[in-house]
């Protein structure tokens, strides 16, 4: 079947578990109030540059929040259902099927947004203004794909971790402080920005800030984009060094319930 086929079936699998619970439809509506108290502040910005980079950091915020708790969970389920004795007799890494997961997890998550969004819009009373809708498509491409990478990288890192209680809940807010989704990490304390720097949605975030502003493709956002696909495949690289690991660690002990 291949790579791909085993991708594109856990993938499948994953959707159709999420979307027909009636506790998974609700993330259609749990963020609405939130946007709309964000909606009503941004909107009595003058600003349009902020209107524009808050519209989508809330959106990201978003993702993000729905994306973390289910994505640094999606290998620990594995080893909590039994299932991966199956998973490593097949001839498909453990970090295919579960990125497969971890995909269609982000997918519900981001069709969840339409209406969030038309709230936001609605009560900020404006549209977000784009001089330049190609590379502005093209930062928030990044900024996908960095969130990708990083909830993917708490997946094995989770299971490795020990999988303690509330673990990722204690995380997530940290990934929203250092991807600077709601805010500039320029005005975080100096000594965070540095941390914040480790995070390649944070350099994502930045080139939204930059082409929100009318820039056009300059210099800084080309370093921008350069940093956060650089760091997303650091981040990456190391995800599926951790998942060798877990691996490792399963078969040389013959625990299938733990590592």
């Amino acid at each position: 079947m291949g790579y791909r086929g085993a991708l594109s079936a856990s993938f499948i699998l994953q959707w159709k578990q999420l979307l027909p619970n009636w506790g998974s439809l609700s993330i259609f509506l749990i963020f609405v109030p939130y946007m709309a108290i964000v909606g009503w502040i941004v909107g009595r910005a003058s600003d349009p540059a902020v209107l524009t980079f808050v519209t989508f950091g809330a959106i990201f915020f978003t993702i993000w929040h729905l994306t973390s708790y289910r994505a640094g969970h999606a290998l620990q389920n594995e080893f909590m259902n039994q299932t991966v004795d199956t998973m490593l007799i097949a001839p498909t890494p453990l970090s295919v099927i579960v990125l497969g997961r971890v995909l269609a997890i982000v997918a519900v998550a981001a069709i969840s947004t339409p209406i969030s969004f038309f709230v936001f819009v609605m009560v900020a009373d404006g549209l977000p203004q784009i001089s330049s809708p190609l590379i502005f498509a093209a930062s928030v491409l990044l900024v996908v794909l960095a969130l990708i990478t990083v909830s993917f990288f708490f997946s094995p890192l989770y299971v490795l971790s020990g999988g303690g209680r509330g673990y990722v809940n204690a995380v997530a807010p940290f990934g929203v402080v250092f991807s600077g989704f709601l805010y500039p990490i320029d005005i975080l304390p100096a000594y965070l920005v540095p941390i914040a720097w480790i995070f390649p949605t944070s350099w994502g975030m930045d080139a939204v800030v930059l082409t929100s502003r009318g820039g056009g493709l300059t210099s800084g956002v080309l370093f921008d984009w350069a940093m956060a696909g650089g760091l997303s495949l650091v981040w990456l690289f190391a995800t599926l060094w951790m998942f060798r690991v877990v691996e490792n660690r399963v078969r040389s002990s013959g625990i299938l319930g733990r590592i």
